[in-house]
């Protein structure tokens, strides 16, 4: 398993760019706790694929199978740690202040 700090030289970037480049879906890995890591068998996968979609025509339909879309953002704030609880709700207005 290769982490950012492993993955930035390989690519001649930060590992910041490495971690921004997982959670946006466009190289392949997968978050355990706060870190991502990728198989580096993964990696060499993944980025043969993108090569090999660089190289095709935009009209030509790629026979090559994409990398997974990238995780919603309402899923990523999700994974962030804790979790949003729903607000409470509001008790109903006394007769009096409501509208007729």
């Amino acid at each position: 398993m290769l982490n950012a700090h492993d993955v930035a030289p390989l690519l001649g970037c930060q590992p910041s760019t490495v971690e921004a480049a997982w959670r946006t879906g466009k190289l392949p890995g997968v978050r355990i706790g706060q870190h991502w890591q990728v198989p580096e068998s993964a990696l060499r996968e993944g980025l043969h694929l993108l090569a090999l979609c660089n190289m095709q025509p935009v009209d030509v339909p790629a026979a090559v199978p994409k990398l997974p879309p990238p995780m919603p953002a309402a899923r990523a704030q999700e994974t962030r740690g804790r979790q949003r609880r729903e607000p409470p709700a509001l008790p109903p207005l006394p007769p009096a202040l409501q509208k007729s």
